[in-house]
């Protein structure tokens, strides 16, 4: 897996398998637990206000949610929009882009 930040754009490179893991027909939690668990060194150059910003725009969460939310949970949720973004588009890149 490699992570990259580019302004308000976090991109994730996955591998397929890494990519299948988080994203899959039932509950991914505990896999995306697993992947950001492997990895905590690339998550932790993510800066958390980006974090904040870049899943706040997907609408699935409120900015207060998330604002209550600890560091290692915020990197499974990213994992886990990017996983289903790079899946839905049949790609090993998924992109989460804040504002």
């Amino acid at each position: 897996m490699r992570i990259s930040v580019n302004g308000n754009e976090i991109e994730f490179v996955f591998t397929r398998k890494e990519r299948g893991i988080c994203s899959h027909s039932g509950d991914c939690y505990d896999d995306c637990i697993y992947i950001v668990s492997k990895h905590p060194r690339l998550f932790s150059r993510i800066p958390r206000s980006l974090a904040l910003d870049a899943l706040c725009a997907t609408g699935g969460w409120t900015k207060k949610e998330l604002e209550e939310t600890s560091d290692n949970e915020l990197y499974i949720k990213l994992v886990w929009v990017a996983a289903n973004n790079a899946n839905d588009s049949d790609s090993l890149i998924g992109y989460v882009s804040g504002y």
